[in-house]
């Protein structure tokens, strides 16, 4: 987080980062003397939550938050070149937290969601992209409309409608040439820090002189919670998966609620026989039970073979409340395994999808498909990105 403003006409409203206690404290104060103030609270690394207090009537805000993320380089992306991907989360997805009491701020995570499966909010992006590797950057959305233009070497994405905030802003463009690239981007510190900061980023060329076979390990939610559509989109993922390995490479399906099961006896080869027989066996699997996460992680991140790439992909319906520290407890004595979660809901249900749910099939629900690919890496930052969300008040 590198800024946060409010600005409502001529008047602006700078954020200071203060401990949370301290900070709500501040905000309460500043309502009751009857300012005009906003507070903004991380629960997560891709969590925040933000409150505005005493806005005048008819008064027109404008909200700037300033982060530094992440970009995901996708070096596999189906039938084209490795790609960066720029993705902004709309979307906050139910949690899962285990036992009762095991995430202790659990009451923060549950957000306000509207019942009616849709709300007015609109949002409108605008994305530069500079310093892509030779030839035009070639920026597209796998979900939204956008309108590019290229101006003095930087191309500029907008989005051509305003968009629900149904799913998540996706955007890639070119990464590699021919050769390994290499780029140095140069900047100053923050305000009030004179220091000078580098940013090197190293990419692969477009096409590897060698590759290595690939242990692969489909771990597929089968709880309650993941029951009628969620279940089936999870069958047709793991599908495409398999079929898209090559023939060096291995894979193994691991099912779990309470308990993890294994489909598949250890690692099978990835031929058209084998892939076939998996995919018949994962038809078959009936969402039912509680969720219990950590057990099934474990299972999967035994050690296997030291010759090959080691990956791990997650199919489940929730994302995980628990800290990072916690999770990574779950790996210990383990070789590190890169891995992915790929989402089958994108619209969050009741609270039996926190702790699994124990009992008949739920009804159906919509629901869509977030394709991550089983190899995605991290590479590369966005240094810094602004997003303005304007609301007039009643």
């Amino acid at each position: 987080m590198l800024g946060y403003t409010i600005r409502m006409g001529e008047k602006v409203i700078r954020g200071e980062v203060e401990p949370r206690e301290k900070a709500a404290a501040l905000y309460k104060e500043a309502l009751y003397e009857g300012k005009t103030a906003g507070l903004l609270e991380q629960d997560r690394a891709d969590t925040f939550t933000q409150r505005l207090g005493n806005l005048p009537p008819r008064t027109r805000a404008e909200i700037e938050i300033e982060v530094l993320q992440p970009l995901a380089f996708l070096p596999d992306a189906p039938g084209a070149p490795p790609k960066w991907e720029y993705r902004f989360p709309t979307v906050v997805g139910v949690r899962y937290q285990g036992a009762e009491g095991r995430v202790v701020d659990a009451e923060r995570l549950d957000a306000d969601r509207d019942a009616g499966g849709d709300i007015p909010t609109r949002v409108e992006f605008e994305l530069d992209v500079a310093g892509w590797p030779g030839g035009e950057a070639r920026v597209e959305s796998l979900n939204h409309d956008l309108r590019v233009e290229t101006v003095d070497g930087v191309a500029k994405a907008v989005l051509m409608h305003a968009a629900r905030l149904d799913r998540d802003f996706v955007v890639r463009w070119a990464a590699c040439t021919q050769d390994v690239g290499v780029r140095l981007t140069v900047g100053g510190g923050l305000p009030g820090d004179d220091g000078c900061y580098g940013l090197l980023t190293l990419t692969p060329p477009a096409a590897p002189v060698v590759t290595y076979a690939r242990d692969l390990t489909l771990l597929i939610d089968a709880s309650g919670s993941m029951s009628g559509e969620p279940i089936a989109t999870a069958k047709r993922l793991v599908a495409e998966v398999l079929r898209g390995l090559e023939r060096a490479d291995r894979f193994e399906i691991i099912e779990f609620s309470h308990t993890p099961r294994r489909l598949t006896r250890g690692m099978k080869a990835a031929s058209d026989a084998e892939v076939e027989e998996a995919i018949s066996t994962v038809a078959r699997i009936r969402a039912d039970g509680a969720t219990e996460m950590s057990a099934a992680m474990r299972e999967a991140l035994k050690p296997l073979r030291p010759d090959a790439q080691r990956q791990v992909v997650l199919v489940t319906d929730a994302t995980s409340a628990s800290s990072p520290r916690s999770s990574r407890s779950c790996a210990m004595g383990c070789r590190p395994a890169p891995g992915c979660t790929a989402s089958v809901s994108a619209r969050p249900r009741t609270a039996r999808s926190r702790t699994g749910w124990r009992g008949p099939a739920a009804e159906p629900r919509s629901s869509r498909t977030t394709r991550t690919p089983p190899w995605r890496r991290h590479g590369g930052w966005v240094r810094r990105r602004r997003v303005r969300c304007s609301r007039r008040s009643r």
